[in-house]
């Protein structure tokens, strides 16, 4: 599993906002849902390196970013494929 933990981290905004179409807004939405996904390993005891800490995902649908922002479907879609190009989002089990 290749996810984080998104604490004490900046999203970056700046390259983001550099953007086309409203890819800043939908960004902004899936940083501040995955930011609060947070999964620590139980197993306590072992040292940083082997734990399984786990985050930093969101479950949103394009159809959800799309009402919670008031955007078209096609918009926010546009917007997602566009921030997958980018390397700022991934998607998984997809």
């Amino acid at each position: 599993m290749n996810n984080i933990i998104l604490t004490d981290c900046e999203p970056p905004l700046l390259e983001v906002s550099k953007l086309k179409g409203k890819a800043s807004q939908v960004y902004g939405l899936m940083w501040s849902s995955a930011r609060m996904d947070v999964r620590y390993d139980k197993a306590k005891h072992l040292p940083w390196e082997e734990r399984r800490d786990c985050g930093g995902t969101t479950h949103w649908t394009i159809k959800g970013i799309a009402d919670h922002l008031g955007l078209h479907r096609t918009t926010t879609s546009n917007a997602i494929c566009t921030l997958l190009d980018h390397g700022f989002i991934t998607a998984e089990n997809y």
